[in-house]
């Protein structure tokens, strides 16, 4: 009896925290409540302390502490390395840096004269580009305004293209990458060169070569028997990169230079340098080359750079770091439950049970998302339920993390509520429906190729 009440109250307190996200209520807010709620519970009817190490002296203060704890966890790990990667992203758009690196890495494609083949290979070097402009959203907008109109014009249809560039940005892989940075730290505990290199990196890449080649021929097939708008003009105007072209070569360097100096451990075993560090030497490299391009009012505009950086320090940590304490607070009254365990013990028990825990939890993952609208919700409040799980089927939590974490973002790709799906739906015209349709076939056939190729890689062989 007691283990079925554990299990009613483990759904009912996930069904409610889904259903007030769906409509709209904050998700930070939510998931604190919830939290509070879970573990007030706990403390009272099971003498349950969350802190118990460092404890208050009464069971109801630990619950609020708690959420101190969380705070100070996250500020000291990961908490401070997103906040530096949002700054300089930030700074990197603000530049014109990210408009000039998508500028060069697309227009060699448009030489080619074969329509999806350029199609799929956009994909791909969009997938690239995001290890380095790491908002889906922010990517999203770049390609639509620099790429999208020249797709159109090669006979693709509006659906088609729209879904190659958002689908593109929606794969969260790279050093960079605050879910990524979660994975690697709070739920493999690896460095985050580590868990890209030795295990996100392949099963993240046969997903996209799986894509590219399944939107080449579906994406070719579907606008043959629909028929593409060949002459079509697009209501988003053509950027042809003016401000990238003032900009020297070097510029386009600029956003890929933290992925490229955390990168050099793995050539250099000798030397190993962090997130955090990475994203201030290429913030000084910045500040240098702004200084020999303007030459005048250098102390205003640098200032103003330093401004753009950290304000969107602190954006950061509003937002992202502080989702991620709640949704922590979440998942750990959520474990402390019992129910997610009690399932997990019974799905021990069948042969098969590796596969079936993969497979389920990258569904919960992906499902999450598309209802949550926000990949690094969805991976927040579930990733730490694999540290707890993974061992009871036999397994390391890196092992299920990674399908778990990039089945999190592919969910976007089919997500009503995603900021890059609604910026794009309106940006190319066309209808919310139809571009999730046009999505399904190819974001399902890459969650697909994303659960085998890691069960494969990492459990099997």
């Amino acid at each position: 009896m007691e283990n079925v009440l554990t299990l009613v109250i483990t759904f009912i307190s996930i069904v409610i925290v889904a259903r007030l996200i769906l409509k709209k209520y904050n998700a930070i807010l939510v998931f604190f409540a919830a939290g509070l709620l879970i573990n007030l519970y706990l403390a009272i009817a099971t003498g349950y302390s969350p802190i118990a190490e460092q404890t208050t002296g009464n069971l109801i203060l630990d619950v609020f502490a708690f959420i101190g704890s969380e705070f100070k966890e996250q500020l000291g790990g990961v908490g401070t390395n997103l906040m530096v990667v949002a700054g300089y992203a930030s700074l990197m758009t603000h530049i014109g840096a990210s408009e000039k690196l998508a500028v060069t890495a697309t227009k060699p494609l448009m030489k080619l004269n074969k329509p999806y083949l350029i199609l799929a290979f956009l994909y791909i070097i969009g997938a690239v580009l995001k290890m380095m402009i790491t908002s889906h959203a922010g990517l999203s907008l770049l390609l639509m305004a620099t790429t999208f109109p020249i797709l159109i014009r090669l006979g693709i249809s509006k659906l088609s293209a729209a879904s190659a560039i958002l689908i593109s940005g929606a794969l969260d892989w790279g050093v960079n990458d605050g879910a990524v940075l979660f994975a690697a730290e709070n739920v493999s505990g690896f460095s985050v060169s580590d868990y890209f290199v030795n295990y996100q990196f392949l099963p993240a890449s046969i997903s996209i070569l799986t894509v590219a080649i399944v939107m080449a021929i579906y994406f070719k097939r579907i606008d043959a028997r629909q028929g593409a708008e060949k002459s079509s003009t697009s209501d988003v105007a053509y950027d042809n990169g003016e401000k990238a072209n003032e900009l020297n070569w070097l510029y386009a360097i600029l956003p890929a230079l933290p992925l490229l100096l955390v990168m050099s451990s793995v050539f250099l075993p000798n030397m190993e340098i962090e997130v955090f560090t990475a994203n201030v030497i290429g913030l000084i490299v910045t500040l240098l080359l702004e200084t020999i391009r303007l030459r005048k009012d250098i102390a205003k505009t640098l200032a103003d750079y330093l401004s753009v950086t950290f304000k969107a320090m602190g954006n950061s940590f509003a937002n992202i770091v502080t989702l991620i304490v709640a949704a922590s607070v979440f998942a750990k009254g959520l474990i402390q439950l019992g129910g997610i365990t009690l399932i997990a013990n019974q799905i021990a028990k069948f042969s098969g049970a590796q596969l079936i825990i993969i497979v389920a939890l990258s569904l919960l993952s992906f499902f999450a998302v598309i209802i949550l609208g926000s990949g690094n919700a969805g991976w927040y409040a579930f990733g730490p339920l694999v540290t707890d799980i993974a061992p009871k089927v036999g397994l390391e939590a890196v092992q299920i993390a990674v399908p778990m974490q990039l089945a999190a973002g592919m969910g976007r790709g089919l997500s009503p509520v995603a900021a890059a799906m609604l910026s794009v739906v309106g940006l190319a015209g066309v209808e919310l429906e139809s571009l999730i349709k046009r999505n399904t076939v190819p974001v399902v056939c890459g969650l697909v190729a994303n659960i085998i190729s890691s069960y494969l890689i990492h459990v099997v062989f």
